[in-house]
């Protein structure tokens, strides 16, 4: 680009007569501009949790009108002790240099990461653009059964369609990737004595039993994502035993139970306060005691921690 710039000369003579004048000088002057990031904002990349090192998060762009000049991109703030990004110092496509894990414990959820585009004027200008990436969840994790084995007894009376017990699993992952529905192995042969709920795993009886007391019956469920689940090649499946027991054994029964779940905010600290309330039937005539107890499972959603006490 040039500009014109004006001096101020003062001339003497060898007679000392001093002559003021005005010159001016066009002359190609070359302006050094900063390279600019003008679409900073509209970065939002996305990045699925589990790829190899090497995946390409986005590519950023910084302009500068001094087309004469090149532009060299660099990650300012590795402040981990290993790389999780790198980027193409020419092209400014960013990668990513390390396997994220959005589950826990890890829980890579989000990064910040900020770009600087250099250019080679003298001297040489910057630019910075901060970007948010944000790690996805991918359906990763098989369901995870509460037990390892499950027991359930049932009098002959048992009417059809009653509970016999409820299986319950676990899946870390998030949003629907977590969702896990039940289902009946068929290959075994007392399957058909049972049906499960499939989102609610409550195993109920669908056929009358025809079993003596001290017999029992074994079945399998298997625990399974609605979706493909991605480094996984099989669903979970659990073993279940029905005990038979005599029809004067019978089984306490539930009268009273939360018709709406119970819901806590994260502060809560009202430890006194009740929040739920069950009522049973010892189902007995010679003995109207019950005896409530929490089910402590294997994780800290199943009361693991004894988070709840009767």
């Amino acid at each position: 680009m040039a500009r014109q710039i004006g001096f101020v000369l003062l001339l003497i003579s060898s007679n000392w007569i001093h002559c003021h004048c005005l010159a001016a000088a066009d002359f190609n002057a070359p302006v050094n501009h900063k390279p600019s990031f003008h679409n900073c904002g509209e970065y939002k990349p996305t990045l699925k949790e589990e790829q190899e090192p090497g995946t390409s998060v986005l590519r950023v762009a910084a302009t500068d009108p001094d087309q004469s000049q090149t532009i060299k991109y660099s990650i300012l703030n590795e402040m981990r002790e290993e790389r999780v990004f790198a980027i193409d110092e020419d092209t400014g496509e960013i990668f990513s240099a390390y396997i994220f894990d959005r589950d826990p414990p890890y829980r890579d959820t989000e990064f910040y990461i900020t770009v600087r585009a250099t250019d080679n004027g003298q001297p040489s200008l910057d630019d910075v653009c901060t970007i948010k990436v944000t790690i996805l969840d991918i359906n990763d994790n098989p369901p995870v059964f509460d037990k390892d084995f499950y027991e359930a007894f049932v009098s002959m009376n048992t009417t059809l369609r009653q509970q016999v017990t409820i299986i319950t699993a676990k899946d870390i992952d998030e949003q629907t990737n977590n969702v896990v529905n039940f289902e009946i192995v068929e290959e075994y042969k007392d399957s058909s004595y049972f049906e499960i709920d499939q989102h609610t795993g409550v195993l109920t009886l669908a056929k009358r039993i025809d079993r003596n007391p001290g017999e029992y019956y074994a079945l399998r469920v298997r625990a399974y994502n609605q979706g493909y689940i991605e480094n996984e090649s099989e669903n979970p499946e659990v073993d279940v035993k029905v005990h038979i027991i005599d029809d004067d054994k019978r089984l306490p029964y539930f009268t009273k139970v939360p018709e709406v779940p119970v819901i806590l905010h994260e502060n809560f600290t009202a430890f006194d306060q009740i929040l739920a309330v069950f009522e049973a039937n010892s189902n007995t005539n010679n003995d109207s005691n019950v005896i409530f107890e929490i089910v402590r499972g294997k994780f800290e959603q199943t009361n693991s921690l004894h988070t709840f006490l009767l």
